[in-house]
């Protein structure tokens, strides 16, 4: 996975999955407001990378990592589920806190 951002006690990484999938994964050591530590786990499938591509200012054809990469600071600022929401990408969450994971 690449670092994307690390800031204060938040971390975000980003990769493709063998699947082709864009894997968005974050961890918090200490930020969050009920969990000491939380993982979250935000998936967009390549069908959306169209969208995302256009969202993220690129052209058809630019590489999906690279643009996120580039816009890393303002998406994760707003929050990645925030955003993406924001933007009509279609993704799917889950977070890992406190000892609790409920995605497989």
């Amino acid at each position: 996975m690449k670092e994307i951002y690390n800031a204060g006690t938040l971390a975000v990484w980003v990769k493709y999955e063998d699947d082709g999938r864009l894997a968005i994964n974050g961890q918090d050591l200490g930020g969050h407001a009920v969990y000491e530590e939380y993982e979250y786990f935000i998936r967009v499938q390549p069908e959306d990378f169209p969208a995302l591509v256009a969202s993220l200012g690129g052209q058809p054809g630019d590489d999906v990592l690279e643009l996120v990469t580039a816009k890393a600071q303002e998406v994760v600022q707003i929050g990645e589920s925030t955003w993406l929401t924001a933007h009509g990408i279609p993704y799917k969450f889950d977070n890992y806190g406190h000892g609790y994971k409920s995605w497989d």
